[in-house]
């Protein structure tokens, strides 16, 4: 892994300095929340997020719904409930939330059988198997809008994931807490919040095109530390660029890393330090390129950055031509 110098890419050390922890989104209670889009139809369903509540009371949803598709995952009264349709606390957990504390929550449904069950890090602690039947479309995280009234979450978020079928008892409890890539099966949309300061985008790993949209939020300071996930994680070898091609060039460079990467992100900084284009990577993948058309012509640093330890190696680029 290379070293920056810092006369030659200042603008890189503070944000070298901040790659050491896993992040979440912090929303702060007011206007802050994500889209998730409208393209679930889920009969069946498992939600599961980690939140930390900063205290703030209110509706405080988590994974929820709005009025033309109300489902709600939410923390009323400062208990974490869910449900269908109003009061929307079909099951609700007898224990208030604690403030500041990372809790995993996760809720099923049983579109054949009624069912609803509500876990909290990794246990169940109510079921009921009453709720009408039920199709989930709209997805909005730290919201649940209401024409002017937004019934926002107050807090940091990380982990979401909603898969198509119910989730067992054993495989909430023994996955809970564990890493995922994203191609688990029944896993429709993915969200580890490790896109990063400047990202207004909360994408889906699944490559379900679920990407989430930040709404009124400060993509700068709205990216906060977050929980790690699993234990015990394997040593890998530092991320290094071996080849990188075209150079000069017009349009794209290719880069080839020395081992397959499954999250990778590649980030275009000009000879000032600052960053001009950015995109992350699913893998696993032991090649990726850079865009530069439409910069204009000079030096330009490719960065390659491995997402799961936040090793990173770079190169500089000229770009010839105009555009």
């Amino acid at each position: 892994m290379k070293k920056l110098l810092l006369f030659v890419i200042p603008a890189f050390v503070f944000w070298s300095n901040t790659l050491h922890a896993q992040t979440a989104l912090e929303f702060d209670g007011v206007d802050d929340y994500v889209n998730a889009g409208n393209n679930f139809a889920l009969t069946s369903y498992t939600k599961e997020v980690w939140i930390k509540w900063d205290g703030i009371t209110g509706q405080n949803n988590a994974v929820s719904g709005d009025l033309s598709n109300p489902h709600a995952f939410w923390a009323f009264g400062n208990r974490m409930r869910a449900g269908h349709g109003s009061p929307f606390s079909t099951v609700i957990d007898p224990v208030e939330l604690v403030v500041d504390e990372w809790i995993h929550f996760a809720v099923s449904y049983d579109g054949n059988t009624g069912e609803m069950v509500l876990y909290k890090n990794g246990e169940e602690i109510q079921r009921d198997d009453e709720e009408p039947g039920f199709v989930l479309s709209q997805v909005y995280f730290a919201a649940f809008p209401v024409e002017d009234d937004l019934n926002i979450f107050g807090g940091s978020m990380d982990d979401v994931r909603i898969w198509d079928n119910v989730r067992t008892a054993d495989e909430v409890r023994d996955n809970y807490d564990a890493c995922l890539n994203g191609s688990e099966n029944g896993l429709v949309a993915f969200y580890d919040f490790e896109d990063g300061a400047g990202s207004d985008t909360a994408a889906d790993l699944t490559g379900n095109g679920n990407d989430g949209t930040l709404i009124d939020m400060d993509v700068d300071d709205a990216w906060v530390e977050g929980i790690n996930c699993g234990e015990d994680p394997v040593e890998l070898d530092p991320i290094e660029i071996t080849r990188f091609y075209p150079n000069p060039t017009r349009n794209k460079v290719h880069l080839r890393l020395n081992a397959s990467y499954d999250r990778l992100q590649v980030r275009v900084y000009n000879r000032y330090g600052f960053l001009v284009r950015r995109k992350n990577v699913h893998g696993p993948k032991d090649k990726v390129s850079a865009r530069l058309k439409r910069l204009r012509r000079g030096y330009y640093y490719v960065m390659v950055i491995n997402r799961d330890t936040w090793d990173y190696d770079y190169v500089r680029v000229y770009k010839r031509g105009r555009h």
